[in-house]
């Protein structure tokens, strides 16, 4: 069990951060893009006040993680 405080264990538990396969980098992406996401998402909720709407912050991990990757790639 990964503590819920520990984001460097929680990454190196799933073996991501380390390889160098492409299916490697791509779990990285998408977990880096995930927490990014959800960090601004609480900024916003702290110091704008706003409101989470749940399937938008999907659907923004999903758009910005994909461009990301589309970009490395190129």
């Amino acid at each position: 069990m990964v503590p819920h405080n520990s984001p460097i264990e929680h990454l190196l538990q799933h073996n991501i951060i380390l390889g160098t396969e492409d299916k490697d980098r791509l779990g990285a992406s998408i977990w880096i893009g995930t927490i990014w996401y959800i960090w601004k998402c609480r900024n916003e909720l702290l110091f704008e006040d706003t409101t989470p709407d749940p399937d938008k912050i999907t659907e923004e991990i999903k758009a910005r993680t994909w461009s990301w990757i589309a970009a490395k790639n190129k």
